[in-house]
């Protein structure tokens, strides 16, 4: 007798599958745009210049003399407080005219006309540590840029995220220094309070200034 053939009706499996699979590819397109749409951008933007200058920071390390790393160091944009044996140590070297001296300075005047309100900061507490211990050469050059300064007294930085105006610490620290250089006499009674202290340490710890 002659076989018959039966016909079994078309298989859906590979047409599910492709349903699925286009499926799942919308849902991980979505998702995929939905996370992108939450990136936060600016923050990202922040992330990427902390670390190009974090490069930077290393590469200058590398060529940059020892003093010109503690004048750095001491100026950097970080929430910690210059050190008082760096800030000792600089004021030491500027009297070492022709050549550390131009390298302390150099810095100096770039962290006082930087963007960052920190950098700014401290490059005002070094400028006035300088005046009061350094060689009599820093007093002399600080008071030859009182306009710059004087433009410090209006610096203004607001937070992004506090909304706090931190410009307000150099306001008020560039004022402190324009007070020294405006005043003989408060600088002298300045400088010699300064070194009664500067004594007592060196007295204190058996050494001079960059002991301690």
């Amino acid at each position: 007798p002659a076989t018959v053939a039966t016909l079994s009706p078309p298989s859906r499996t590979r047409s599910n599958r492709r349903t699925s699979s286009t499926m799942s590819a919308s849902s991980y397109s979505k998702g995929a745009k939905k996370r992108w749409n939450n990136i936060d951008w600016a923050h990202v933007k922040h992330k990427t210049l902390q670390a190009k200058r974090s490069v930077a920071s290393v590469a200058n390390d590398m060529v940059m003399t020892d003093i010109e790393n503690i004048t750095r160091a001491a100026t950097r944009d970080s929430r910690t407080a210059p050190n008082p044996k760096d800030l000792r140590t600089i004021a030491e070297n500027t009297h070492h005219y022709r050549s550390q001296y131009p390298q302390i300075m150099a810095i100096l005047w770039q962290r006082l006309r930087s963007t960052r309100w920190r950098c700014v900061y401290k490059g005002l507490i070094l400028a006035r540590f300088l005046i009061l211990h350094g060689a009599d050469r820093c007093t002399t050059d600080i008071k030859a840029h009182r306009p710059e300064l004087q433009q410090l007294t209006t610096f203004r930085h607001i937070d992004k995220q506090t909304g706090k105006d931190e410009g307000f610490n150099v306001r008020e620290k560039s004022a402190a220094v324009l007070d020294l250089l405006n005043d003989p006499d408060f600088l002298a009674r300045e400088r010699a309070t300064a070194k009664a202290v500067a004594d007592r340490i060196a007295g204190a710890s058996g050494g001079g200034l960059g002991g301690g």
